[in-house]
Protein backbone atom coordinates (compact mmCIF):
# COMPACT_ATOMS: atom_id res chain seq x y z
CA UNK A 1 0.00 0.00 0.00
CA UNK A 2 1.36 3.16 -1.06
CA UNK A 3 1.50 6.17 1.46
CA UNK A 4 -1.81 8.27 -0.08
CA UNK A 5 -3.73 4.78 -0.13
CA UNK A 6 -2.61 4.67 3.93
CA UNK A 7 -3.92 7.82 4.95
CA UNK A 8 -6.51 7.56 2.87
CA UNK A 9 -7.44 4.83 4.34
CA UNK A 10 -6.69 5.73 7.95
CA UNK A 11 -8.84 8.79 7.33
CA UNK A 12 -11.95 6.82 5.73
CA UNK A 13 -11.45 4.48 8.83
CA UNK A 14 -11.75 7.22 11.31
CA UNK A 15 -14.97 8.17 9.81
CA UNK A 16 -16.37 5.13 9.64
CA UNK A 17 -16.25 4.20 13.21
CA UNK A 18 -17.75 7.50 13.76
CA UNK A 19 -20.98 6.44 12.34
CA UNK A 20 -23.76 4.96 14.64
CA UNK A 21 -25.02 1.17 12.70
CA UNK A 22 -27.08 -1.18 14.03
CA UNK A 23 -25.89 -3.68 11.58
CA UNK A 24 -23.71 -6.52 12.72
CA UNK A 25 -19.91 -6.52 12.91
CA UNK A 26 -19.04 -9.45 9.54
CA UNK A 27 -21.97 -6.96 7.80
CA UNK A 28 -19.85 -3.46 8.91
CA UNK A 29 -16.27 -5.18 8.25
CA UNK A 30 -17.54 -5.67 4.85
CA UNK A 31 -19.35 -2.41 4.06
CA UNK A 32 -16.14 -0.64 5.02
CA UNK A 33 -14.28 -2.84 2.93
CA UNK A 34 -16.10 -2.00 -0.28
CA UNK A 35 -16.25 1.30 1.10
CA UNK A 36 -12.54 1.80 1.40
CA UNK A 37 -12.40 -0.16 -2.20
CA UNK A 38 -14.55 2.56 -3.81
CA UNK A 39 -13.18 5.59 -2.27
CA UNK A 40 -9.58 4.74 -2.92
CA UNK A 41 -9.77 3.41 -6.34
CA UNK A 42 -10.68 7.07 -6.64
CA UNK A 43 -7.66 7.98 -5.94
CA UNK A 44 -4.90 5.46 -7.34
CA UNK A 45 -4.52 6.92 -11.00
CA UNK A 46 -6.21 5.19 -13.81
CA UNK A 47 -8.28 5.79 -16.65
CA UNK A 48 -12.16 7.40 -15.34
CA UNK A 49 -14.42 9.52 -17.04
CA UNK A 50 -13.76 13.32 -16.53
CA UNK A 51 -14.38 16.65 -18.50
CA UNK A 52 -11.04 16.53 -20.02
CA UNK A 53 -9.22 20.14 -20.96
CA UNK A 54 -12.38 22.12 -19.10
CA UNK A 55 -10.48 24.57 -17.40
CA UNK A 56 -7.14 25.05 -20.25
CA UNK A 57 -10.04 25.01 -23.08
CA UNK A 58 -13.40 25.76 -22.17
CA UNK A 59 -12.81 28.29 -19.43
CA UNK A 60 -11.05 31.12 -21.97
CA UNK A 61 -13.98 31.04 -24.12
CA UNK A 62 -16.31 32.44 -21.58
CA UNK A 63 -17.94 35.98 -21.54
CA UNK A 64 -17.45 38.21 -19.01
CA UNK A 65 -20.43 37.31 -17.80
CA UNK A 66 -20.42 33.84 -17.76
CA UNK A 67 -16.75 33.49 -16.37
CA UNK A 68 -17.94 35.74 -13.39
CA UNK A 69 -21.12 33.59 -13.17
CA UNK A 70 -18.77 30.77 -12.51
CA UNK A 71 -15.91 31.89 -10.33
CA UNK A 72 -18.06 34.93 -8.56
CA UNK A 73 -15.84 37.48 -9.73
CA UNK A 74 -13.77 39.20 -12.67
CA UNK A 75 -11.13 37.48 -14.88
CA UNK A 76 -8.79 40.60 -14.08
CA UNK A 77 -9.14 40.03 -10.27
CA UNK A 78 -9.02 36.13 -11.05
CA UNK A 79 -5.55 37.10 -12.54
CA UNK A 80 -4.16 39.40 -9.82
CA UNK A 81 -5.13 36.40 -7.25
CA UNK A 82 -3.89 33.69 -8.95
CA UNK A 83 -0.61 35.73 -9.82
CA UNK A 84 -0.50 36.38 -5.66
CA UNK A 85 -1.19 32.78 -5.00
CA UNK A 86 2.04 32.04 -7.38
CA UNK A 87 4.28 33.87 -5.32
CA UNK A 88 3.10 32.72 -2.11
CA UNK A 89 4.98 30.66 0.06
CA UNK A 90 1.86 28.12 -0.30
CA UNK A 91 2.38 27.77 -3.62
CA UNK A 92 6.20 27.35 -3.35
CA UNK A 93 6.07 24.59 -1.40
CA UNK A 94 3.84 22.77 -3.33
CA UNK A 95 5.67 19.19 -3.67
CA UNK A 96 7.00 18.51 -7.14
CA UNK A 97 4.00 16.31 -8.04
CA UNK A 98 1.56 19.09 -7.59
CA UNK A 99 3.58 21.52 -9.89
CA UNK A 100 1.79 19.57 -12.77
CA UNK A 101 -1.55 21.90 -11.77
CA UNK A 102 -0.60 25.45 -12.92
CA UNK A 103 -1.48 28.14 -10.18
CA UNK A 104 -3.91 29.17 -12.27
CA UNK A 105 -5.79 26.03 -12.41
CA UNK A 106 -5.76 25.43 -8.50
CA UNK A 107 -7.07 29.11 -7.53
CA UNK A 108 -9.97 28.61 -10.42
CA UNK A 109 -10.40 25.15 -8.47
CA UNK A 110 -11.07 26.82 -5.49
CA UNK A 111 -13.23 29.30 -6.48
CA UNK A 112 -15.73 26.97 -8.41
CA UNK A 113 -15.61 25.02 -5.55
CA UNK A 114 -16.47 28.15 -3.02
CA UNK A 115 -18.70 29.69 -5.33
CA UNK A 116 -21.05 26.43 -5.74
CA UNK A 117 -22.48 25.28 -2.76
CA UNK A 118 -23.70 21.99 -3.66
CA UNK A 119 -20.23 20.94 -5.56
CA UNK A 120 -18.12 17.92 -3.75
CA UNK A 121 -14.79 16.85 -4.36
CA UNK A 122 -15.80 13.93 -6.35
CA UNK A 123 -17.41 16.59 -8.96
CA UNK A 124 -14.31 19.12 -9.14
CA UNK A 125 -12.15 15.64 -10.01
CA UNK A 126 -14.28 15.17 -12.38
CA UNK A 127 -14.41 18.99 -13.83
CA UNK A 128 -10.48 19.37 -13.75
CA UNK A 129 -9.61 15.82 -14.40
CA UNK A 130 -7.39 15.52 -11.00
CA UNK A 131 -7.67 12.88 -8.37
CA UNK A 132 -9.61 13.69 -5.22
CA UNK A 133 -6.30 13.81 -3.07
CA UNK A 134 -5.19 16.36 -5.09
CA UNK A 135 -8.39 18.15 -5.12
CA UNK A 136 -8.31 17.93 -1.25
CA UNK A 137 -4.39 19.11 -1.15
CA UNK A 138 -5.22 22.25 -3.13
CA UNK A 139 -8.33 23.01 -1.75
CA UNK A 140 -6.11 23.31 2.08
CA UNK A 141 -3.53 25.14 0.26
CA UNK A 142 -5.40 27.69 -1.45
CA UNK A 143 -7.54 28.17 1.74
CA UNK A 144 -4.35 28.61 3.93
CA UNK A 145 -3.21 31.04 1.03
CA UNK A 146 -6.62 33.12 1.21
CA UNK A 147 -6.47 33.25 5.09
CA UNK A 148 -3.06 34.48 5.80
CA UNK A 149 -3.91 37.31 2.98
CA UNK A 150 -6.86 38.30 6.13
CA UNK A 151 -4.96 40.67 8.36
CA UNK A 152 -4.43 43.13 5.04
CA UNK A 153 -8.23 42.82 3.32
CA UNK A 154 -10.47 42.35 6.75
CA UNK A 155 -9.27 45.39 8.44
CA UNK A 156 -10.80 48.13 10.67
CA UNK A 157 -10.52 51.45 8.81
CA UNK A 158 -8.29 54.33 9.19
CA UNK A 159 -9.75 57.79 10.84
CA UNK A 160 -10.21 59.10 7.02
CA UNK A 161 -11.87 55.75 6.10
CA UNK A 162 -14.16 56.25 8.72
CA UNK A 163 -14.90 59.96 8.35
CA UNK A 164 -16.13 59.14 4.97
CA UNK A 165 -18.33 56.55 5.94
CA UNK A 166 -19.96 58.54 8.20
CA UNK A 167 -20.30 61.24 5.96
CA UNK A 168 -21.79 58.78 3.42
CA UNK A 169 -24.41 57.47 6.45
CA UNK A 170 -25.42 60.80 7.19
CA UNK A 171 -26.50 62.15 3.92
CA UNK A 172 -28.03 59.30 3.33
CA UNK A 173 -30.19 58.23 5.74
CA UNK A 174 -30.14 61.45 7.99
CA UNK A 175 -28.42 59.76 11.20
CA UNK A 176 -25.00 61.23 12.39
CA UNK A 177 -22.10 59.84 13.37
CA UNK A 178 -22.71 55.87 12.20
CA UNK A 179 -19.26 54.19 11.13
CA UNK A 180 -21.08 50.72 10.47
CA UNK A 181 -23.72 47.92 11.58
CA UNK A 182 -22.66 44.93 13.71
CA UNK A 183 -25.12 41.71 13.55
CA UNK A 184 -24.54 38.02 13.78
CA UNK A 185 -25.46 34.92 11.40
CA UNK A 186 -24.95 31.56 11.13
CA UNK A 187 -22.76 29.27 9.41
CA UNK A 188 -23.79 25.46 8.54
CA UNK A 189 -21.11 23.06 9.54
CA UNK A 190 -20.84 18.87 10.13
CA UNK A 191 -21.58 17.90 13.63
CA UNK A 192 -18.80 18.04 15.68
CA UNK A 193 -18.02 14.64 17.61
CA UNK A 194 -18.16 16.88 21.57
CA UNK A 195 -21.29 18.62 22.65
CA UNK A 196 -22.95 18.54 19.26
CA UNK A 197 -26.26 19.83 21.22
CA UNK A 198 -24.27 23.01 22.36
CA UNK A 199 -23.78 23.95 18.36
CA UNK A 200 -27.51 23.32 17.56
CA UNK A 201 -29.28 26.99 16.52
CA UNK A 202 -32.56 28.33 17.42
CA UNK A 203 -33.65 27.24 13.54
CA UNK A 204 -32.36 23.53 14.25
CA UNK A 205 -29.47 23.55 12.15
CA UNK A 206 -25.96 22.38 13.37
CA UNK A 207 -24.09 25.75 12.82
CA UNK A 208 -21.09 27.96 14.72
CA UNK A 209 -21.83 31.92 15.15
CA UNK A 210 -20.17 34.54 13.01
CA UNK A 211 -20.14 37.76 14.25
CA UNK A 212 -18.89 40.66 11.46
CA UNK A 213 -19.38 44.39 11.33
CA UNK A 214 -19.61 46.21 7.96
CA UNK A 215 -19.15 49.80 6.56
CA UNK A 216 -21.47 51.30 3.82
CA UNK A 217 -20.08 49.48 1.12
CA UNK A 218 -21.02 46.34 2.83
CA UNK A 219 -17.14 45.72 2.82
CA UNK A 220 -16.51 43.38 6.37
CA UNK A 221 -14.33 45.69 8.90
CA UNK A 222 -14.18 43.17 11.61
CA UNK A 223 -14.70 38.92 11.75
CA UNK A 224 -15.01 37.13 14.54
CA UNK A 225 -15.98 32.93 14.06
CA UNK A 226 -16.46 29.81 15.89
CA UNK A 227 -18.98 30.11 18.88
CA UNK A 228 -21.16 27.24 19.01
CA UNK A 229 -24.88 28.04 17.01
CA UNK A 230 -26.37 28.12 20.53
CA UNK A 231 -24.56 31.34 21.81
CA UNK A 232 -26.60 34.39 21.85
CA UNK A 233 -25.72 37.05 19.84
CA UNK A 234 -24.44 39.48 22.91
CA UNK A 235 -22.29 36.80 24.70
CA UNK A 236 -20.01 36.18 20.98
CA UNK A 237 -19.94 40.27 21.58
CA UNK A 238 -18.54 40.14 24.89
CA UNK A 239 -15.89 37.63 24.09
CA UNK A 240 -14.60 38.68 20.61
CA UNK A 241 -11.68 40.08 20.69
CA UNK A 242 -12.68 43.55 19.21
CA UNK A 243 -15.39 44.09 22.04
CA UNK A 244 -12.50 45.32 24.71
CA UNK A 245 -11.03 47.53 22.22
CA UNK A 246 -14.18 49.43 20.89
CA UNK A 247 -13.78 52.88 23.10
CA UNK A 248 -10.45 52.92 21.73
CA UNK A 249 -11.36 52.24 18.02
CA UNK A 250 -14.14 54.12 17.66
CA UNK A 251 -13.51 57.83 18.95
CA UNK A 252 -16.41 60.32 20.55
CA UNK A 253 -19.27 61.39 18.64
CA UNK A 254 -19.18 57.77 15.99
CA UNK A 255 -20.84 54.47 16.85
CA UNK A 256 -22.03 51.35 15.31
CA UNK A 257 -25.83 49.94 15.18
CA UNK A 258 -26.64 46.45 16.34
CA UNK A 259 -30.51 45.05 17.06
CA UNK A 260 -32.12 44.86 20.19
CA UNK A 261 -29.50 41.43 20.76
CA UNK A 262 -26.98 43.42 21.67
CA UNK A 263 -26.08 46.18 25.09
CA UNK A 264 -26.75 49.93 24.39
CA UNK A 265 -23.54 51.36 24.96
CA UNK A 266 -21.65 54.88 24.32
CA UNK A 267 -20.16 52.71 21.15
CA UNK A 268 -22.65 50.54 19.89
CA UNK A 269 -26.29 52.01 19.45
CA UNK A 270 -29.62 49.82 19.71
CA UNK A 271 -33.31 50.65 18.75
CA UNK A 272 -36.08 51.07 21.70
CA UNK A 273 -37.66 48.23 22.36
CA UNK A 274 -41.06 48.18 21.31
CA UNK A 275 -43.18 48.26 24.56
CA UNK A 276 -46.55 49.30 22.78
CA UNK A 277 -45.75 52.69 24.10
CA UNK A 278 -43.15 54.28 22.04
CA UNK A 279 -43.16 57.83 20.94
CA UNK A 280 -43.16 59.04 17.27
CA UNK A 281 -39.80 60.22 17.56
CA UNK A 282 -38.64 56.93 18.84
CA UNK A 283 -40.60 54.66 16.11
CA UNK A 284 -38.96 57.39 13.59
CA UNK A 285 -35.65 56.57 14.86
CA UNK A 286 -36.06 52.78 15.13
CA UNK A 287 -36.99 53.28 11.29
CA UNK A 288 -33.86 55.05 10.55
CA UNK A 289 -31.52 52.48 12.26
CA UNK A 290 -33.22 49.85 10.78
CA UNK A 291 -32.44 50.89 7.50
CA UNK A 292 -29.29 51.37 7.36
CA UNK A 293 -29.09 47.66 9.63
CA UNK A 294 -30.06 46.51 6.50
CA UNK A 295 -26.18 46.61 5.06
CA UNK A 296 -25.37 43.64 7.56
CA UNK A 297 -28.20 41.95 6.72
CA UNK A 298 -27.60 42.40 2.94
CA UNK A 299 -23.69 41.50 3.87
CA UNK A 300 -23.74 38.38 5.24
CA UNK A 301 -26.55 37.42 2.06
CA UNK A 302 -23.65 38.38 -0.43
CA UNK A 303 -21.08 36.35 1.45
CA UNK A 304 -23.43 33.17 1.59
CA UNK A 305 -24.63 33.41 -1.56
CA UNK A 306 -21.00 34.27 -3.15
CA UNK A 307 -18.59 32.12 -1.57
CA UNK A 308 -19.84 29.86 1.18
CA UNK A 309 -18.89 32.59 3.32
CA UNK A 310 -15.40 32.99 2.42
CA UNK A 311 -15.00 36.38 3.70
CA UNK A 312 -11.66 37.53 2.24
CA UNK A 313 -12.91 36.99 -0.92
CA UNK A 314 -16.32 38.65 -0.21
CA UNK A 315 -13.95 41.58 0.51
CA UNK A 316 -11.71 41.06 -2.61
CA UNK A 317 -14.83 40.92 -4.51
CA UNK A 318 -16.01 44.36 -3.18
CA UNK A 319 -13.34 46.08 -3.97
CA UNK A 320 -13.02 45.39 -8.01
CA UNK A 321 -17.14 45.69 -7.71
CA UNK A 322 -16.47 44.88 -11.39
CA UNK A 323 -13.19 45.53 -7.46
CA UNK A 324 -9.49 26.90 16.82
CA UNK A 325 -12.88 27.88 19.11
CA UNK A 326 -11.66 29.85 21.93
CA UNK A 327 -13.39 29.44 25.26
CA UNK A 328 -16.34 31.02 26.62
CA UNK A 329 -15.49 33.31 29.42
CA UNK A 330 -17.98 32.61 32.33
CA UNK A 331 -20.96 35.11 32.10
CA UNK A 332 -20.30 36.94 35.77
CA UNK A 333 -16.92 37.88 34.75
CA UNK A 334 -17.74 39.12 31.52
CA UNK A 335 -21.20 41.36 32.85
CA UNK A 336 -18.38 43.93 34.39
CA UNK A 337 -16.71 44.81 31.13
CA UNK A 338 -19.50 47.30 29.96
CA UNK A 339 -21.63 47.46 33.39
CA UNK A 340 -22.80 51.32 34.28
CA UNK A 341 -21.55 52.40 30.40
CA UNK A 342 -25.18 50.88 29.15
CA UNK A 343 -27.30 54.17 30.74
CA UNK A 344 -24.68 56.45 29.35
CA UNK A 345 -25.18 53.96 25.99
CA UNK A 346 -29.06 55.02 26.88
CA UNK A 347 -28.69 58.66 27.17
CA UNK A 348 -26.71 58.88 24.01
CA UNK A 349 -29.57 57.13 21.78
CA UNK A 350 -32.11 59.35 23.37
CA UNK A 351 -29.92 62.70 21.93
CA UNK A 352 -29.77 61.27 18.73
CA UNK A 353 -33.11 60.50 18.42
CA UNK A 354 -34.41 63.67 19.51
CA UNK A 355 -31.51 65.62 17.05
CA UNK A 356 -33.07 62.60 14.06
CA UNK A 357 -36.82 63.44 14.64
CA UNK A 358 -35.86 67.31 14.71
CA UNK A 359 -34.01 67.37 11.26
CA UNK A 360 -36.53 65.19 9.72
CA UNK A 361 -38.24 67.42 7.47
Amino acid sequence: MNPKEAVFRYTLMELLEDEDSTASSDSEDSIEENVLQACMSSCIKGSRNCIKLFFENTVPTYSFEEFKMHFRITRPLFNSLAIKFRDSSEYKSIERHYNTVSYEKQVGLFLWFAGHEACAYRDLADRFDLSLWTVHTIIYRVSRFLSNMSVNVIKWPSLQQRLESEQKFSSKYNFPGVIGSIDGTHVIIDPPNDNKDNYIDRKGNVSICVQGICNERKKIIDIFIGFPGSTHDSRVLKNSPIFSELPTLIEQGHYLLGDSAYPCLPYLIVPYRDNGHLTQSQKYFNKRLSQIRVQIEHTFGLLKQRFRACCVLHNLADQTDLDCFEEAKLEENIQTVYEGREESGKLLRDEICNKIFRNKN
